[in-house]
């Protein structure tokens, strides 16, 4: 998950680090805060152009690299989903192992605090 101001971030930073994060494996991605929806499209974008590179889209479509942005929902909320309900999806699901929660400056502490009181569901 990222919990990240994404905003005055020039398009050619984040296409370098979708395709970093990509190229190592990159299962599931959940995007939170300032200009969210961008960065998931940039992902989704540099995932299609990977695939289409070698040879597998759109036949491997159907199994996609997961991606979701919660721009209306509270940072806990968003905490909490990726905790407990966030899933990669189809094969990627399979090997997927660690998950990553990284927050910038702007919202590390309010992060680690969704994280500590995302507490189990119900």
């Amino acid at each position: 998950m990222t919990a990240i101001d994404l905003a005055g971030v020039a398009d050619a930073t984040l296409h370098s680090a979708a395709d970093l994060l990509v190229r190592h494996g990159l299962a599931y991605l959940q995007a939170w805060g300032a200009d969210c929806e961008r960065w998931h499209d940039v992902v989704d974008r540099v995932n299609i152009d990977r695939l289409t590179s070698l040879g597998v889209y759109p036949e491997g479509a159907w199994d996609p690299l997961m991606t979701t942005w919660h721009a209306r929902q509270s940072l806990h909320e968003c905490v909490w989903g990726f905790r407990w309900c966030g899933m990669a999806a189809g094969h990627y699901n399979e090997d997927c192992r660690d998950a990553i929660l990284a927050a910038t400056s702007l919202y590390l502490d309010q992060a680690r605090v969704a994280f500590y009181h995302a507490g189990r569901p119900q």
